[in-house]
């Protein structure tokens, strides 16, 4: 077991890693897929999903079930995968239904809680995504993180067209609104 001190500095290089995008970029084979990046959503979905565990996970696992069912003579066999053809219909009736997700604004932690509750009351769909970074590295909270809130292509004129009521009067959503 480690020591406290050992624990503290394993935490801290983890620190480190986690700035580095090479670690943090999305592994995922699977480009198509419209959690593609997002590994929050992507994990949370096959968690509740049950069925299989995220692609950039197997590999962990791949090896030591198959040395501990070759134990107890089984064999593992593996499962095949979505097919590409259906990835590329759903991007083929995401853009028919004006559906795909677009980018509406990107702000800090104080405007992301105003802003999601604020759609949620109007009725527009949306998701929020955070990047975790520098609010960590500098052992902050989330007030340093930069959350991005995308919405059907189909929604967007009329939740900038809410933000831009709302909000008109704030010069950092005003130009938020601009520059996603």
């Amino acid at each position: 077991m480690q020591t406290q001190e050992e624990y503290y500095q394993s935490t801290l290089q983890n620190r480190k890693l986690l700035a580095d995008e090479e670690i943090t970029k999305c592994p995922c084979p699977n480009t198509l897929c419209d959690w593609y990046g997002d590994c929050k959503a992507c994990v949370a979905l096959h968690r509740y999903h049950n069925d299989h565990i995220p692609m950039c996970l197997q590999h962990m696992l791949v090896d030591k079930i198959s040395s501990l069912a070759n134990i107890v003579e089984i064999t593992t066999v593996k499962k095949d995968g979505t097919p590409i053809e259906y990835r590329k219909y759903v991007k083929q009736k995401d853009s028919e239904q004006q559906t795909d997700p677009v980018l509406l604004i990107a702000v800090d932690n104080f405007h992301a809680n105003m802003i999601g509750p604020l759609l949620e009351d109007e009725g527009i769909l949306h998701y929020k995504t955070g990047k975790t970074g520098i609010g960590i590295i500098m052992r902050g909270d989330n007030a340093l993180e930069t959350y991005r809130f995308y919405v059907p292509h189909g929604m967007l004129a009329k939740a900038q067209s809410l933000l831009e009521s709302t909000f008109g009067e704030d010069p950092y959503i005003m130009e938020a609104l601009e520059n996603p």
